[in-house]
């Protein structure tokens, strides 16, 4: 139950960053997002048709979640910084 939550309110997260459309132009950010998004669903055919153990459920939520909101953090962030900088030139 306590992997449901912390799955669904990650995923809510990274959602709601994808909408604000902060890292929308950064397009390596976007390239490792697709590729973890890509490897989580991979691992989530293998945990389905392998029937492997419910511990390995974490893996995925590191690859699947965890990783890509880090790089989200990280590209706003670099936003953010960057806009700061523009902002100071001008």
């Amino acid at each position: 139950m306590a992997f449901s939550i912390l799955l669904f309110v990650t995923e809510v997260i990274e959602f709601i960053i994808l909408f604000l459309g902060f890292t929308f132009f950064q397009n390596k950010l976007n390239l490792m997002q697709i590729l973890f998004h890509g490897i989580a669903a991979m691992l989530y055919l293998w945990y389905i048709f392998l029937d492997w153990p419910g511990t390995r459920m974490w893996i995925i939520w590191l690859l699947g979640s965890l990783i890509p909101i880090i790089l989200e953090a990280g590209g706003i962030l670099y936003s953010y910084l960057f806009y700061i900088k523009v902002l100071r030139l001008n």
